[in-house]
């Protein structure tokens, strides 16, 4: 929302001010159409900035993390806790199936 304002406070003094120096109009809406070009790409090389820098930062966080344990039936998935399986539902309501009696 501020990104709007300010981007329409700069495009309306743009045109202000070619307007008190006396530029043409043809030579307002090019300076205008500039600008627009020149935000959409330094928008878009923030994007990618960006984007770049998220997926540096999840590679690091995934080198420095602790190797998961092994499942002990094989594969990779973790072991279940406690209130897994069956009756879990019924358990999280106060139910008892799937409870040890």
């Amino acid at each position: 929302m501020v990104d709007v304002l300010v981007g329409v406070l700069f495009m309306g003094l743009l045109r202000d001010g070619l307007t008190l120096l006396g530029v043409t109009t043809f030579w307002q809406n090019v300076a205008s159409g500039l600008a627009l070009v020149a935000a959409i790409a330094i928008a878009a090389a923030t994007h990618v900035v960006r984007g770049k820098m998220r997926a540096r930062e999840a590679h690091r966080l995934d080198d420095a993390a602790p190797p998961a344990e092994a499942h002990p039936a094989g594969g990779d998935c973790p072991r279940p806790g406690p209130g897994y399986g069956v009756g879990s539902v019924a358990n999280s309501y106060g139910g008892t199936a799937g409870r040890a009696r």
